[in-house]
């Protein structure tokens, strides 16, 4: 597949009616590098563990009346590789700064335009909060200890763009692929050249490699059949 523009612009036509006159935040929960080869091979059990966690991190601390005191809504999606395709599952949640009242009759904003809950805290209660689950549904696996010796990377931002500009951010990760047409620059003796962006500096580079493991990187990142790489919590569910 090459493009999805059509099954984008279907999905954004029906959230835009959902959509909130308020500000939003971009929160992204990453799992770290000694769990990747474990999820990679347990991936449907553990996926599901990664977005129950980070919704259950992030629902704990908005329900105190220090930051928000309610219920949030969240439009969460998986995402799996690094702009050079190497494996880094992660997701992005995407909510208004807001939340409904536990009693579900009013609408509370959130008290501090930039912040929304401590990092630490987020970050603590998902690790703990993954590694439960993790072993629960893989009860034989043993897991590295250094998990536990080191901050999970959470981080969380206003989105300042807007609410349109929210929908049509996370409308890419839906239906985008490991890598596209246009950034394949040449496919010459058993070797694929191709571009991306350095995270770091924004620059562009070029990287080539045999064409296995070119074909070894990309379907990695194919996810297995019928799984729900798009889900919707709090407020924002479908039954709500």
């Amino acid at each position: 597949p090459k493009c999805h523009t059509s099954n984008t612009q279907k999905w954004l036509e029906k959230r835009m009616p959902t959509l909130l006159p308020v500000p939003y935040f971009h929160v992204v929960f990453t799992l770290p590098d000694e769990l990747r080869r474990i999820v990679r091979s347990n991936q449907t059990p553990l996926f599901n563990c990664l977005f129950k966690a980070a919704a259950y991190a992030l629902f704990k601390l908005m329900a105190d009346s220090k930051f928000a005191g309610g219920i949030p809504g969240i439009i969460a999606v998986l995402h799996t590789w690094t702009r050079t395709m190497e494996y880094h599952p992660h997701v992005h949640f995407l909510l208004p700064a807001g939340v409904i009242s536990q009693n579900k009759q009013e609408w509370i904003p959130i008290k501090r335009k930039k912040f929304l809950v401590p990092i630490n805290s987020l970050s603590t209660i998902f690790r703990a909060r993954f590694m439960k689950l993790a072993r629960d549904v893989l009860p034989g696996k043993t897991f590295p200890q250094s998990l536990w010796k080191k901050q999970w990377v959470v981080y969380a931002k206003p989105f300042e763009k807007g609410g349109q500009k929210v929908l049509e951010y996370i409308g890419r990760y839906i239906y985008r692929i490991a890598i596209t047409n246009n950034r394949i620059l040449s496919d010459q003796n058993g070797k694929i050249t191709f571009k991306y962006q350095n995270s770091t500096t924004g620059k562009q580079k070029k990287m080539t490699l045999p064409a296995l493991e070119f074909i070894r990187r990309f379907l990695q990142h194919v996810l297995p059949t019928g799984f729900h790489k798009i889900r919707y919590y709090g407020f924002l569910t479908p039954n709500n």
